[in-house]
């Protein structure tokens, strides 16, 4: 979604410049493997931390929190530091991924119930 509605231009504008390949016919696949991936993790997360830090938002949250550190600010620092892209599109990464991770983690754990003893 954040590189289609929010990034279609830049990334656009990198593809005639020449800066970007061509979309290969599995990138779209495999993006959805990755995001699905990325969310399972966040599943697995939330589970994990709620029976010490106990069920709800705040949890969900801070494990949101944690994912994003680990997969969208290492991301958006490269995409800042090494590549000749929009300034925009490392700060979409930064921001977006922290509302994804926000969204992805809280649903989950939503979805989330444990079994009774």
């Amino acid at each position: 979604m954040r590189n289609h509605l929010l990034l279609g231009t830049e990334w656009h504008q990198l593809y005639l410049s020449g800066y970007l390949q061509q979309v290969k016919p599995y990138t779209v696949p495999v993006i959805g493997v990755m995001d699905f991936g990325i969310g399972f993790v966040l599943m697995w997360l939330y589970a994990l931390a709620r029976p010490r830090l106990g069920p709800g938002p705040k949890t969900a949250l801070r494990m949101g929190s944690i994912a994003w550190f680990l997969f969208f600010v290492p991301r958006a620092m490269d995409q800042w530091m090494w590549y000749h892209v929009p300034i925009k599109i490392p700060v979409t990464y930064f921001f977006i991924g922290l509302l994804e991770c926000w969204i992805a983690i809280y649903l989950a754990g939503w979805q989330y119930i444990e079994k009774a003893p």
